[in-house]
């Protein structure tokens, strides 16, 4: 998972203007996207804490699917710490841990990304929350990546699967590609994008997620849940020759001839 960076231009508790999270730009750009971090009350006093603040890694220009990482750190304040995600922030994002000084929130990038809303509590009851705003590329050659199609033919229980539809649009090339999880039975041949083998009624509850990441390292990723049928292939018997029986699967669009009539 690559780790998303990006440092707190300024951070706040009572009484102080809200701060910034500025984002990085890919590449070492500057980008100017940047969220506010919103102070809460200030536990300085108490305990000899200071001022209670969260301090945010910065976040690189990511692209629609790349999953990101951002460590957040809260100062000040009176430990322990509970962190939890405010509303609004996007259902994709995770915390690492739910207590703790320090903590991570992973995420996977989408276009438009809402901003990122998390939230610190101490043990006196004072709060802040860090709203991080991700700065998502656009799609196109030179830019971010693309996996294409958005959806693969379903599996037949027990049977071949095969399946050359998989490619990428836009980035730069050369592309390097991983099979982050695959369903058991099933393979993917990184230098061709192939997918095939026996699809194996266990391997029905692990999707399949690709990645593929290009030469200036931006990447992508997408899951296909695949779900598996138990009926599939359908007999038929072809109009040119009607000595020759096929099976057709329609999930797959794949017929192959099976035997021939007698008599």
């Amino acid at each position: 998972m690559p780790r998303a960076q990006a440092a707190a231009a300024a951070d706040t508790g009572v009484g102080g203007a809200p701060g910034s999270v500025a984002g990085l730009g890919g590449n070492g750009a500057a980008s100017g996207a940047a969220g506010n971090v919103t102070g809460g009350q200030n536990s300085g006093g108490a305990g000899g804490a200071g001022p209670f603040f969260i301090h945010a890694s910065a976040a690189n220009t990511l692209c629609p699917g790349q999953s990101y990482q951002i460590e957040l750190n809260a100062t000040g304040g009176i430990p322990p710490f509970s962190w939890a995600l405010a509303d609004g922030s996007p259902t994709t994002l995770q915390l690492s841990a739910t207590t703790g000084a320090t903590i991570q929130v992973s995420g996977l990038a989408s276009k438009p990304q809402p901003n990122l809303q998390v939230s610190a509590q101490d043990s006196s009851g004072s709060a802040v929350t860090t709203e991080i705003a991700l700065t998502i590329g656009a799609v196109g050659p030179g830019e971010c990546p693309q996996i294409t199609p958005a959806q693969l033919p379903n599996p037949c229980s027990e049977n071949a699967y095969h399946s050359d539809e998989v490619t990428v649009t836009g980035g730069t090339a050369p592309f390097v590609w991983q099979a982050l999880s695959i369903p058991e039975g099933l393979t993917f041949d990184t230098a061709l994008q192939v997918l095939g083998g026996t699809a194996m009624p266990a391997g029905a509850s692990t999707p399949l997620t690709l990645q593929v990441s290009d030469s200036k390292g931006r990447q992508t990723q997408m899951t296909y849940p695949l779900l598996y049928r138990d009926r599939c292939w359908l007999g038929y018997t072809s109009a040119a020759n009607g000595s020759q029986i096929h099976l057709y699967d329609p999930g797959l669009r794949a017929s192959v001839p099976v035997a021939r009539r007698l008599g």
